[in-house]
């Protein structure tokens, strides 16, 4: 893997530098500049000052400024989203839920997860204190300054610091963009975020902000079961999970690479990893995504209806079929709704299905279809003609077994 870090180095003061290195014309340093006595002279000290001042300002202003930029090609395609946090095998369609948290006469979203608090007493269940593009808490208490917020924060349900130190995972496959190692007050103290590449080409990013401690680096492959970090409270109180999905319009995109946009820039409401919107909610609605409506969404290749779930919950031939295609050139874009059959894999006159639409398929037009055969092992592309041909006459005809694609 290739990972590019550039700089962008701000000179602090007008004296000139070329390489990194100061330029200092040796003429000018004369013995009368050397003596502090004379007028318009100077001393040792104070060069060595200015030297040194320099340095430092340049340092400073290149460690701010550092840019991580990735190759597209090295982001593999994320079919599937999670959780980060919570129990690993509970299932995103049922197990995220609204519901009355617990104790209380209040709705929020909760999620399952059992975990034990650093005293060591014990804990079941996560839920949202502060959900997505709202600036209120979910017992009715107000956010922040009024602010809206841009993401979901998870809090263990023992509340408080009992979350402190549990574990965080990437939300999907992708690559660390940006690692922030503070614990800076009113900030988003320590911080990851994750590139990924969803099927129809875009590149959203997954934030996990607050945490304890963080375990992986800017240019790590990670995986839904890549630890990334613990729970934590740095730059902010009580220890919870500020969890952001944003749009690819934080990104510069070229053909072959993605980077972070302003990277050092100030902590406002522009397209910069330390965004913050404020009460700006058409910035949240153009640049973010709700998190948990997110990753519901796009945790749907192969993936069977919630009423026809099966043993293990996905077709892993469909998926494997999937990802061939995109291998060959052909991506198949996102599951498609094209009946009342929703996004899922589903049957329909006996034979299971999903359906897609991409517009950089490769194929005469944007929809197809991936249909399992009876014993459900192998899947099979239905495309172009045979896929019209599905379509105008109303789904399933019986054509014989076939022999190839």
């Amino acid at each position: 893997m290739v990972i590019f870090t550039s700089y962008k180095i701000k000179i602090q003061n007008p004296l000139a530098w070329k390489g990194g290195t100061r330029l200092v014309d040796k003429n000018k340093i004369t013995n009368s500049s050397l003596q502090p006595n004379k007028p318009n002279g100077g001393s040792v000290m104070k060069v060595l000052n200015v030297l040194l001042t320099s340095l430092i300002l340049m340092f400073i202003s290149v460690q701010a400024q550092a840019q991580t930029t990735i190759n597209r090609s090295e982001i593999p395609i994320a079919t599937h989203f999670y959780m980060p946090i919570g129990d690993r095998n509970s299932d995103i369609q049922n197990d995220l839920r609204w519901d009355v948290r617990s104790g209380t006469n209040y709705y929020t979203q909760l999620f399952p997860g059992d975990y034990f608090d650093p005293n060591g007493g014990s804990h079941s269940g996560w839920y949202v204190y502060t959900d997505f593009n709202t600036n209120v808490n979910y017992d009715n208490s107000s956010y922040t300054n009024n602010d809206y917020h841009p993401a979901e924060d998870w809090n263990g349900e023992g509340g408080g610091n009992t979350d402190l130190g549990q574990p965080v995972y990437a939300s999907a496959v992708g690559r660390v963009i940006y690692r922030q190692d503070v614990t800076t007050a009113n900030t988003f103290g320590r911080m990851i975020q994750i590139v990924h590449y969803l099927p129809n080409g875009d590149y959203p990013i997954s934030m996990y902000a607050h945490m304890d401690q963080i375990m992986v680096n800017e240019g790590d492959l990670v995986y839904p079961t890549t630890q990334i970090g613990t729970v934590g409270n740095t730059g902010t109180g009580a220890a919870h999970l500020h969890w952001e999905i944003r749009q690819q319009t934080f990104l510069t995109i070229t053909a072959t690479t993605v980077s972070l946009k302003n990277e050092g820039a100030p902590y406002t409401a522009n397209l910069n990893p330390t965004a913050w919107p404020g009460q700006n909610t058409t910035f949240i609605t153009n640049n973010y995504y709700d998190p948990t409506g997110f990753i519901k969404q796009n945790d749907l290749v192969g993936k069977y209806s919630p009423n026809t779930w099966n043993t293990n919950g996905t077709s892993q031939a469909i998926l494997d079929r999937f990802l061939q295609a995109k291998e060959a050139g052909n991506p198949l874009g996102s599951p498609n709704n094209n009946g009342p059959f929703g996004y899922f894999t589903h049957t329909q006159d006996g034979v299971t299905l999903q359906d897609f639409y991409g517009t950089n398929t490769g194929f005469d037009h944007d929809y197809t279809a991936i249909i399992l055969n009876p014993n459900g092992t192998q899947a099979h592309l239905l495309k172009e003609g045979f896929w019209s041909h599905y379509m105008n006459h109303d789904g399933i005809r019986n054509l014989g077994a076939p022999t190839s694609e």
